[in-house]
């Protein structure tokens, strides 16, 4: 797909009211879910609370639809320092893992109680 900010950026350059013309249809892509809201970026750091009460820290590499559902790739060193790849589903945001350190921290407290 081509990068929609930047066409609407182009377009808005060379002519503006062409560019809000395009937001209806913009909006349409949207509601289609032709266009999805991304809840990272490749290179932010996602936390995730361990078993051992430890917190994962991992970095997204990357995302993609698998078998309709969209994942965010994420890469990490274990204690031995193997790389692993590991993956998550969007819906798990806040459940299984966290864009904050606090969140994932507050997460190991509520399996404590």
């Amino acid at each position: 797909m081509p990068n929609l900010i930047e066409i609407l950026r182009d377009t808005y350059t060379e002519n503006p009211a062409a560019a809000l013309n395009m937001i209806p249809e913009i909006c349409k892509a949207i509601d289609e879910g032709l266009i999805i809201e991304l809840p990272c970026k490749v290179g932010d750091k996602l936390y995730v609370p361990c078993d051992n009460k430890n917190i994962l820290e991992t970095k997204v590499t990357g995302f993609q639809c698998q078998l309709g559902a969209w994942v965010i790739f994420t890469e990490n060193y274990n204690e031995h320092k193997i790389r692993n790849c590991h993956w998550f589903r969007f819906e798990w945001l806040n459940k299984k893992f966290y864009l904050t350190r606090e969140a994932a921290e507050e997460k190991l407290k509520e399996r404590e109680s």
